[in-house]
């Protein structure tokens, strides 16, 4: 049920829907092709596995384009959650993406077995389980989605939260590139380059793009002499495209990253010296305790009467005040450095290859093919406490940690019916992974040593559909109400061949068979959503859908054999109600988009640990996955943008995330009263984003100045997944500066300026708080003050030169007007037929067209920057053709007309505002042999 609080949240965002609306004009006439434009950024995305304007898709989604993300230096998730307030990174590690969307995150999946509850799509492939878009990988990019909440039907595989979609550039039909250079502080040197390079014109195209990547770390390990927290990275991309017919087009990218840093930082914050870790049973018939530290010796400790008799005795790990003493040097030298016992050492090698095959079978269907090749690596050796003490240590001596590689495949069906009043998509999804090696770990937990070795596969495949049906088709008084239904059914299995022992003997199997444990196990769950959205004008959507996701159960690579061996899978059922509307308040041009969800998270898959007897008969710490928890998350998520003048745009987003478990288990200790106080993990009540941007008034010739100010907030957050009175982090903001000059005196020469972190503010954003299972917390902090300068030379470009947007200028009103010479003709989006206002401009244009004795006409065909190459080729011959009809019908021969389909190209044009941006759903009649044309 929807508690009273939900119900007021959703009224609340319903009632928000009710702005202004301002519809634009479908047809206009003049001597300047002026774009029917409200200033607003076009943004094209791909959330329901089509491209589709964002304003138009019922969801929530956040998407920026890649000039957008260059602006903002996004270099990885902690950066991208400035801009996007339901996004949150929680790391264990630096540059490792725990990503969390209305708080369902990934935290810890990669390793205890977990998929992901936020899966990273790139180039239409999901990223395996711990693979991620760090630093390194965010450039010559397209743009970068994020989907907010459950996407169970066409994203379904583990999206229980959301996903981000990050899309590369893809080769265009123009011989251009760009080569950049950046210097910053901490060493900081970065090379970008990319070329285009059309082989064959339209038939086929390539692009190439790399980085490279150095910083110099800035946490100071007294003790190894590392500068930690360094960047070291390569990375490579080559696309081609090739497209022999209109109605066929493959695409193949292949993308490698490597990168060998010195590894993250872990500074401890707390630790109990009185924490018991174990007991021994040294006095018969009593436990003594083993404690981190205390008065007790190893070995030769003192007792003057029975524990039983009410005296505590205790075997000390570390004896005397060696605990506190490490805390206390740690807080002595802050958060920029430590007195680690390890060597760190962080290497990562992703590669991947991916075919996408779109054939066109005519212009209602669509058959696409998503094959995927993935491979992933990882070598982590790191000090978890980051103290001299062996708290937590990953010594890992050689071998890789993680070895992974995946096969995906996806074909999809996509089709128009019923007049395109309906809209389906079906298809198939399969995906294989497995161990390319063995993946060997050694960690040191309060002083005991233990090795595994993991062999882990995974399989999962699915079938869906999803349909959207404009119920116009039904009566004309539904025309704009659509709804969408979706379903899709998983199967998921798991396998795992797992070797653990320590000094003691083996914590898996017995030593009979060699200590080892051969699991198996399968999954499956139907996901679906259901939804209403109606068009209200031109520029308003409202909508209400419901969604459920699914996570697969696992296999527990932490448990040591002493709990089940499998945990089953969590489910999230979601309502969310929304509008997106673009409007005018005041002169002054707008856009809100507001959400309101409420999700019941069941059998949720939480982190515990325990104590429990072993194999050997031997109490063990014991940490496992285990299904023990359901939760409520409800919140609000708004997107506000507002162009007050011309050259100044305010964007302010804001998250209200409400999330709290309705009932914990503690599978240990079913009465421990503490977890029933468990908090919520990684999930701020509020977190607000502030952005503006400005653009110089200055002249033309010297090339526009922008200067970009972010401003974040976050409220507190729990970063320890159990009670820990240290493992949270109080609220924070943060100020990025970023300055820009382009086209530098008319030249292709680019230039920035960055600041990051601008008042240098401390905060954590992860780590190993742990204080309630091994007696310690540990954290990574975030980023200190960062600084630089970027220089970009741009080459090449469209073969056609477009016009300057200061050629605009209105015609004097002192004088009448002479007869237009050029025409726009605007058309309903993904139609080619002519609307009543488009009819009266061709009407006029031949009119005007026999009186000043017109020998020829060029009418030029454009489409929306939305579909395929083809699809939209095709579409704008057919508006041409639609309007060259009209022109026949109104008496100019066609010997006089000359048809011209551009498509997807030459897109932009100048607007009244001087704005450059896609003129889309247009047909432009020039008249070429008028005098004086």
């Amino acid at each position: 049920m929807v508690g009273k609080k939900s119900r007021f949240l959703m009224c609340g965002a319903a009632s928000a829907g009710m702005l202004a609306w301002l519809p634009l004009a479908h047809a206009q006439g003049n001597d300047q092709p002026v774009a029917a434009s409200n200033g607003l950024e076009e943004i094209v995305v791909t959330a329901r596995r089509r491209e589709e304007k964002l304003q138009t898709v019922p969801i929530s989604v956040q998407a920026f384009s890649g000039e957008t993300l260059q602006k903002h230096r996004v270099e990885g998730i902690q950066d991208l959650s400035k801009l996007v307030p339901a996004l949150t990174n929680v790391e264990t590690k630096r540059d490792e993406e725990g990503l969390s969307i209305r708080g369902l995150n990934n935290s810890g999946a990669s390793a205890q077995g977990q998929s992901n509850s936020v899966t990273t799509y790139f180039a239409e492939v999901p990223l395996p389980t711990g693979d991620s878009m760090g630093s390194g990988r965010y450039y010559d990019l397209d743009d970068a989605q994020v989907l907010k909440g459950p996407q169970g039907t066409l994203f379904g595989r583990n999206s229980t939260g959301g996903a981000l979609l990050i899309g590369p550039k893809r080769p265009t039909n123009n011989f251009e590139g760009y080569a950049e250079v950046q210097f910053g502080n901490y060493g900081d040197r970065e090379y970008q380059f990319a070329v285009n390079v059309p082989i064959v014109d339209d038939v086929l195209l390539a692009r190439f793009a790399g980085e490279r990547v150095r910083r110099d770390g800035f946490t100071h390990d007294v003790m190894t002499g590392q500068d930690l927290d360094s960047r070291d990275s390569w990375s490579g991309r080559g696309s081609i495209t090739f497209r022999p017919a209109d109605s066929f087009e493959n695409y193949f990218v292949y993308d490698t990253y490597y990168s060998h840093s010195t590894g993250t930082s872990e500074i401890l914050a707390y630790a109990n010296p009185n924490f018991v870790i174990t007991s021994l049973g040294l006095i018969p018939g009593c436990n003594t305790p083993v404690t981190l530290g205390g008065a007790g010796v190893l070995g030769g400790f003192n007792y003057g009467a029975s524990f039983c008799s009410g005296v505590l005795p205790r075997v000390a790990l570390f004896p005397g005040s060696v605990v506190d003493d490490a805390v206390a040097q740690q807080k002595a030298l802050g958060i920029r450095a430590n007195n680690g016992s390890v060597n760190g050492l962080d290497v990562s090698v992703s590669s991947g290859a991916t075919d996408i095959a779109t054939w066109s079978i005519d212009d209602n269907l669509t058959l696409k093919n998503i094959f995927g090749y993935r491979e992933y690596k990882v070598l982590n050796r790191a000090d978890g406490d980051g103290s001299a003490l062996k708290l937590l240590d990953f010594p890992t001596p050689g071998g890789w940690n993680t070895t992974t590689a995946q096969y995906s495949e996806e074909l999809q069906l996509q089709g128009k019916s019923l007049d395109d009043r309906l809209v389906w998509t079906v298809g198939n999804f399969a995906l294989y992974s497995h161990a390319a090696g063995n993946e060997n770990s050694t960690t040191v937990a309060v002083g005991s040593t233990t090795y595994t070795n993991l062999r882990p596969t995974e399989r999962s495949e699915a079938l869906f559909t999803q349909a959207t049906y404009d119920l116009g088709g039904i009566t004309p008084m539904l025309d704009g109400l659509r709804f969408t239904g979706g379903f899709r059914y998983t199967w998921d299995f798991r396998r795992l061949f797992q070797n653990q022992y320590n000094a003691r003997g083996c914590v898996l199997g017995t030593s009979a068979n060699g200590c080892t444990i051969n699991l198996a196990s399968e999954f499956h769950a139907p996901t679906w959503n259901v939804g209403l959205d109606y068009q209200l004008g031109s520029d308003t959507l409202l909508y209400a859908t419901g969604r459920r996701g699914y996570r697969s159960g696992g296999l527990n690579t932490q448990s040591g054999g002493a709990v089940s061996p499998e945990f089953q899978p969590e489910t999230v059922t979601d309502v969310e109600i929304g509008v997106k509307s673009d409007w005018r308040i005041m002169g002054m041009q707008a856009r809100t988009n507001l959400s309101a969800f409420h999700s019941d998270f069941s059998n949720a898959q939480l982190s515990e640990s325990g104590t429990l007897i072993g194999p050997t008969g031997a109490a063990q710490a014991v940490n496992a996955i285990v299904n023990a928890a359901s939760a409520t998350i409800q919140g609000i998520d708004l997107d506000a943008t507002l162009i007050p003048v011309t050259g100044l745009k305010l964007t302010a987003s804001w998250a209200y995330t409400q999330a709290k478990y309705d009932s914990v288990v503690n599978f240990f200790d079913p009465n421990d009263q503490a977890t029933k106080r468990r908090p919520y993990p990684f999930t701020p009540l509020n977190k607000l984003v502030l952005d503006a941007n400005y653009t110089l008034p200055l002249p033309q010739e010297w090339g526009p100045i922008s200067v970009d100010v972010t401003w974040s907030y976050s409220t507190h957050q729990a970063l320890a997944v159990l009670v820990d009175p240290m493992g949270n982090q109080s609220a924070y903001r943060t100020l990025d500066l970023h300055l820009a000059w382009d086209d530098i005196f008319g030249q292709p020469i680019d230039a920035q300026f960055f600041m990051t972190n601008v008042t240098d503010n401390e905060y954590r954003i992860g780590g190993f708080p742990v204080g309630t299972s091994l007696g310690f917390d540990a954290f990574v902090w975030n980023e200190p003050q960062m600084f630089g300068f970027s220089l970009k030379y741009r080459f090449g470009g469209p073969a056609e030169t477009e016009a300057a947007p200061a050629a605009y200028a209105p015609p004097p009103t002192q004088a009448p007007a002479p007869a237009p010479r050029s025409y726009l003709v605007f058309f309903d989006f993904n139609k080619s037929d002519l609307s009543p206002q488009a009819k009266d401009i061709v009407d006029t244009a031949a009119k005007n067209a026999s009186a000043n004795k017109v020998t020829q006409l060029t009418v030029t065909g454009h489409t929306d920057t939305v579909g395929s190459d083809a699809y939209n080729m095709r579409l704008s011959r057919r508006r041409a053709e639609a309007v060259a009809a009209q022109l026949e019908k109104d008496g100019v021969p066609s010997s006089e007309i000359a048809i011209v389909a551009k498509g997807k190209r030459d897109l932009l044009v100048p607007t009244a505002d001087g704005v450059r941006e896609p003129q889309n759903r247009r047909v432009q009649i020039v008249f070429d042999g008028a005098a004086g044309s």
